[in-house]
């Protein structure tokens, strides 16, 4: 007995669970990005103003 090379599916349940899974993803990724572009941000912001104050003094 040969299998029909047609795919045929009772239901798009497969193929929908894997647009939401890829959407999904996509949403972690932007937000993990964002998430660290925020962090990295912050910590040069932190740095730049905690040495500001802290600069050697000036002899005469």
């Amino acid at each position: 007995m040969r299998r029909d090379p047609r795919r045929t599916s009772v239901s798009a349940v497969r193929e929908a669970q894997s647009e939401r899974l890829r959407r999904r993803r996509r949403w972690y990724f932007a937000l993990m990005g964002t998430c660290l572009v925020l962090l990295v941000l912050a910590w040069c912001l932190v740095r730049l103003r905690s040495t500001e104050g802290q600069r050697a003094p000036q002899r005469l």
